[in-house]
């Protein structure tokens, strides 16, 4: 039995909503995660299109930049 205030829960969400919502992309990293990690995944969405503002083509030539310098000092 559902009380009133979950009744409306249930259905504060139209079918198209809950759809758009279905698959939700999630980048997980663990607690032992450094801060280059957590920075790669940063640059990484930053790359992938949604509903976030684009960086400009300056922001992300250097983050790909950095990123390359990093990896020739390996």
């Amino acid at each position: 039995m559902l009380l009133h205030s979950e009744q409306r829960r249930v259905r504060q969400f139209d079918s198209e909503q809950k759809r758009r919502a279905e698959y939700i992309p999630v980048w997980q990293i663990t607690e032992h995660a450094t801060n280059d990690d957590r920075n790669a995944v940063v640059v990484s969405l930053n790359f992938e299109s949604d509903c976030k503002l684009d960086w400009s083509d300056y922001i992300k030539a250097r983050k790909v930049y950095e990123e390359w310098q990093a990896m020739l000092a390996l």
